[in-house]
């Protein structure tokens, strides 16, 4: 009897929340978490985190205060524990309080989010599924940071997984799984629209520091927070859900511009490892080149790029040839020639290059970086 006397008044005071005392609501609705995790019954337990949810949905400061009452670990362990009804409602809570902008900055923080963010893409049901995207939108929008922390965590692999699905199983309803596709098209465009900021973000960074020695505190703490992204594009250029959405003229400039400041570092003229970690350098080389082989894998892009390609990105890779390094030459070489030994062979970059002003620049553009690469 208790029990449904406390939901019943909280479910009553979720329809006049702006109404009731803070401090009264928050007694409430801090017994709403109690009689949730202490109830034996499922259906007890379903019903006190569905009116917490909704008391939420009037005022995501509730969630706020369970959670410092209850405490995080607590909290967030109810993601992936329990029935499917109590971690839809508990996501949705999380979401709520995403979306009021003055706690979200706790919650992104908090770096056991992300990990079980991601057992929620294993649950069998869309809904939850579909709500965990909607987090991984939210978080991307306001940290770079957790969106590289849920790359780590193997969220391309889940975006994957979800996007092969082509039909609904006989469990999900229609409009669930139209629902989930909804929400994980919204956490592609939104990864997809970061990415340029990324790119610009390590561009500005490393241009900074071009040429110097011994970068500033300023230009330090910069590198130390754009670097890492890095990987994020890395991720992304290996997944064929997001590879051609990412590739554009813009993108490849930008990646010939990454060439053109690594080539830079090999050669000793900038310096960023007393400023950025010792292995900031070797770090920094070997992801720019793991996306540059990305690129060069895929002869389509390569022929439908042709023009910036040729123009932008061979150059500093020929140039990186000449490396001091061993294993720099080989593989940069190895790139060039690919590229090169491809649009050599293709009667349609022949053919483009004949019939127009672009096209005759863009032929005469290989062959200089040609013989600038293979040394004729």
């Amino acid at each position: 009897m208790q029990f449904f006397l406390i939901v019943s008044i909280g479910l009553h005071v979720a329809g006049k929340i702006s109404s009731c005392n803070t401090a009264f609501n928050h007694v409430y609705f801090q017994l709403l978490w109690n009689f949730f995790t202490h109830c034996s019954f499922d259906a007890q337990n379903v019903t006190a985190i569905s009116a917490l949810c909704r008391v939420t949905k009037a005022s995501p400061g509730t969630f706020q205060h369970v959670i410092e009452k209850a405490g995080f670990k607590a909290v967030i362990s109810s993601l992936t524990a329990g029935l499917i009804k109590v971690q839809q409602a508990v996501v949705t809570m999380f979401l709520l309080l995403l979306l009021s902008r003055p706690q979200a900055r706790r919650v992104i923080e908090e770096k056991e989010m992300i990990s079980k963010l991601m057992h929620l893409f294993d649950n069998p049901s869309t809904v939850v599924r579909g709500k965990a995207f909607l987090m991984v939108e939210l978080l991307t929008r306001g940290s770079k940071d957790a969106l590289l922390s849920c790359c780590q965590a193997r969220l391309i692999m889940y975006i994957e997984k979800d996007i092969r699905r082509q039909t609904p199983s006989n469990e999900e309803a229609p409009a669930n799984y139209a629902y989930v596709k909804q929400c994980l098209n919204m956490c592609v465009a939104t990864i997809v629209k970061v990415t340029p900021d990324i790119l610009s973000s390590v561009l500005s960074a490393l241009d900074a520091v071009q040429g110097r020695k011994h970068p500033s505190a300023a230009q330090a703490k910069h590198l130390r927070i754009s670097l890492p992204l890095l990987s994020i594009v890395l991720h992304l250029i290996t997944s064929h859900v997001f590879r051609h959405q990412i590739i554009t003229d813009g993108f490849l400039t930008d990646i010939g511009s990454l060439l053109s400041l690594v080539n830079s570092i090999d050669s000793g003229s900038t310096s960023i490892g007393s400023a950025a970690g010792p292995n900031a350098a070797e770090d920094l080389t070997n992801v720019v080149f793991s996306i540059v082989e990305a690129v060069t894998q895929h002869p389509p892009i390569l022929l439908q790029f042709h023009v910036v390609i040729v123009d932008q990105v061979l150059p500093p890779l020929a140039s990186l040839i000449s490396s001091t390094n061993g294993n720099t030459r080989v593989l940069c070489f190895k790139m060039f020639s690919d590229v090169a030994s491809l649009y050599l062979d293709n009667q349609n970059v022949c053919h483009s290059a004949s019939s127009s002003d672009d096209g005759r620049t863009s032929a005469s553009s290989l062959n200089e970086v040609c013989e600038m690469g293979f040394g004729i």
